[in-house]
């Protein structure tokens, strides 16, 4: 998804911040946050990344020029969530 639909409380998100709090977080246990990543030329999507959500990373991305989504959790994930406004 894209923050900032028209209608929603998301509107004013330009960047998201995401800080994850996961001790020794194992792959097998998925919630990953998926990054699409576009084209050069501007077209449509060309791949994704999927971050895993270890402990101490940092995430910034431009929440309305990124598509994003987090991926399914097989155990207790921690993270804190930040959006920085325009």
């Amino acid at each position: 998804h894209l923050e900032g639909e028209i209608g929603s409380r998301a509107c004013d998100r330009a960047v998201t911040a995401i800080v994850y709090m996961n001790d020794g977080w194992e792959e097998s246990r998925g919630g990953c946050l998926r990054i699409v990543r576009r084209s050069e030329n501007g077209g449509g999507a060309s791949g994704a990344v999927d971050v895993a959500p270890s402990e101490g990373r940092l995430v910034l991305f431009d929440c309305r020029r990124v598509p994003h989504e987090v991926l399914p959790a097989h155990h207790t994930r921690w993270a804190m969530t930040a959006w920085i406004n325009d």
